[in-house]
């Protein structure tokens, strides 16, 4: 096993390889240190980034297929705070239209919180 986290690219939003799913089904207690590891750096590897759109549908997906080719049962847990919007398979749209916010048809729409 490695000594340190490593990115691991995936081809394309819909299709997940094999070996993504061999290598993020690992045994909690034995790589504690390296995931305790990687989420201090994920902030400083993502800081300059600019980009805000967030996938969700083939996330779950990935995950998902990673449990069923390991034949492993068990819950796949997800905390997520986005609006999926990426063109990626399970795409929201924003329901709430920014033009409307503070005018008279926000408050036909129910909008108004005030």
């Amino acid at each position: 096993m490695q000594d340190k986290v490593m990115p691991l690219p995936v081809p394309t939003s819909s299709t997940t390889s094999a070996e993504f799913q061999k290598k993020c089904l690992l045994i909690v207690h034995v790589v504690w240190s390296l995931l305790c590891s990687l989420l201090e750096q994920l902030p400083l590897m993502f800081a300059e980034s600019r980009d805000t759109e967030v996938v969700l549908g083939p996330v779950i997906q990935a995950g998902l297929d990673a449990l069923k080719s390991a034949g492993c049962p068990g819950k796949l847990l997800v905390f997520h705070s986005s609006l999926p919007i990426a063109e990626a398979p399970g795409k929201l749209k924003n329901r709430d239209d920014r033009k409307l916010l503070g005018t008279e048809k926000e408050k036909v729409r129910g909008l108004d919180t005030r």
